[in-house]
C-alpha cells in the first residue's frame, strides 16, 4: 500500500489534527487523527514535535508534507499570508510557506471583493479544491463547507470567486451550554423541520428565543430541543445565502450526518438537491492539486 504513496497531507484546524497518506491520485491511503491536538492551542515551539507524532508510521517513506488550516494562522505554527480571491491551485501552491525543511503550509484565502466587508477561510479552500471532479466542467459552481464557521464559496472556472461565512455551528454550541434539553437517541425530524421553516422566514435575533419559549410551555420536548435549535439555525444560515446558489447542484463538503442536515434543509426551501462530497476525501484530493502545481515531487 505506502510503495504507491506520493504526499502526507494535513489538516489542521483548531480542535483536531488528521494526517493523511495519499497516493498520486489524491486517494488515502491511511490515516492518523489525534484529538485535542488544535494547531491554535499549541505553544510555540510544539507544533513540530505534534507533527512528528501523528506521522511517525510513516516518517521513513521520507515524503513531503503539506498541511493546510489553522496550522497557518496567525496563532498557529506559522502565519501564512492570505492569497487573495480569486484564488486556485496554482495561487495557493504560489503562497505555500516552509515551516521547516519538507513541511509547506498552504495559505488561506481571503475575498474583499466587497469594500463593506472582508471574508477569510482556512483549510476549507483546499477541502473546496479537491471536491470537484475532474470531469465537472460547469463554468460556475456553489461549493458548502458546514460546521462551526459554515463557509459558502462561489467557484467559477476552478477558482474560489466569492465567500461569505455564518457562525452557525458556535452559536448551536453556546446555546446549548445555556439552554436545557435532552440529546435524542435518533434525530426529531419532525421538530428539526419546524426549526428550519421558522429560521427561514423569521430574522433570527427573535427566531432563537421562540426554542426557549417553546420548551417551557411545553410545546417542545426535552428530547425535540436540540433538533429545533438546529433547524432554526440552519434554516437561517440557508436563507441568508440563498442569493449565492444557482441552477446547479451545490456541492456539499462535510461529514455525513451534518450534510444529510443541510440536504435536508436545503430541500426544504427549494434549493437544487447538493452533492455530498467527504471532507477528508476532498482535502486530500486538494492537498495533491496543489502539490502538483508546485512542482515537487
Amino acid at each position: 500500500m505506502t510503495a504507491a504513496a506520493a504526499l502526507i497531507g494535513v489538516d489542521w484546524g483548531s480542535t483536531h489534527l488528521r494526517a493523511y497518506l495519499i497516493d498520486e491520485d489524491g486517494s488515502v491511503l491511511e490515516r492518523s487523527e489525534w484529538a485535542a491536538c488544535g494547531a491554535p492551542a499549541l505553544a510555540i515551539g510544539e507544533h513540530a514535535g505534534a507533527l512528528a507524532r501523528a506521522i511517525a508510521p510513516w516518517r521513513g517513506l521520507e515524503l513531503p508534507i503539506l498541511a493546510c488550516g489553522m496550522v497557518g494562522a496567525r496563532n498557529g505554527w506559522r502565519e501564512v499570508p492570505y492569497r487573495s480571491a480569486p484564488a486556485d491551485a496554482a495561487s495557493l501552491r504560489a503562497g505555500l510557506l516552509q515551516a521547516q525543511p519538507g513541511v509547506w503550509l498552504v495559505p488561506g484565502v481571503l475575498d474583499a471583493t466587497d469594500p463593506d466587508r472582508v471574508e477569510v477561510m482556512r483549510g476549507e479552500e483546499t477541502q473546496i479544491l479537491g471536491a470537484r471532479e475532474p470531469d465537472e466542467r460547469a463554468e460556475e459552481a456553489l461549493a458548502i463547507c458546514p460546521g462551526t464557521h459554515s463557509k459558502w464559496a462561489r467557484l467559477r472556472r476552478g477558482s474560489i470567486v466569492g465567500l461569505r461565512t455564518c457562525v452557525t455551528g458556535d452559536l448551536y454550541a453556546a446555546l446549548r451550554e445555556r439552554w436545557p434539553g435532552v440529546e435524542p437517541a435518533s434525530p426529531a425530524w419532525a421538530a428539526f423541520d419546524r426549526g428550519v421553516a421558522r429560521g427561514a422566514r423569521e430574522p433570527l435575533a427573535s427566531a432563537l428565543f421562540s426554542a426557549r419559549a417553546d420548551y417551557a410551555t411545553r410545546r417542545l420536548q426535552p428530547e425535540e430541543l436540540p433538533d429545533y435549535l438546529s433547524g432554526l439555525l440552519i434554516g437561517a444560515e440557508i436563507a441568508a445565502c440563498r442569493d449565492l446558489a444557482g441552477a446547479e447542484a451545490p456541492l456539499l463538503i462535510g461529514a455525513p450526518a451534518l450534510a444529510a442536515r443541510y440536504g435536508r434543509a436545503m430541500r426544504a426551501q427549494g434549493l437544487a438537491e447538493p452533492s455530498q462530497r467527504d471532507a477528508a476525501a476532498c482535502v486530500a484530493r486538494g492537498l495533491m492539486r496543489i502539490w502538483r502545481e508546485k512542482g515537487e515531487r
